[in-house]
């Protein structure tokens, strides 16, 4: 959901307009030398909740940020 502007806008909004809109992921990555984007759900509804990414990405981690997304 970091970085998907319509799964973090979910069905209750238009589609944001990705010339004045950003994603988490987008505005973040420039603060830091070194950003690992790990998707641990295909979509909103996680119906497939993937673990080890999730695990991987954290391992070595600083700071984490968790994104969730608004739709249905």
């Amino acid at each position: 959901m970091a970085d998907d502007l319509g799964q973090l806008y979910g069905d209750y909004a238009s589609l944001p307009d990705s010339r004045y809109a950003s994603t988490p992921y987008e505005g973040l990555k420039s603060a830091a030398s070194n950003t690992i984007l790990a998707k641990g759900c295909n979509n909103v509804g996680c119906n497939t909740y993937n673990a080890n990414e999730i695990k991987n990405a954290t391992l070595a981690a600083d700071v984490v940020i968790v994104c969730l997304g608004t739709g249905n």
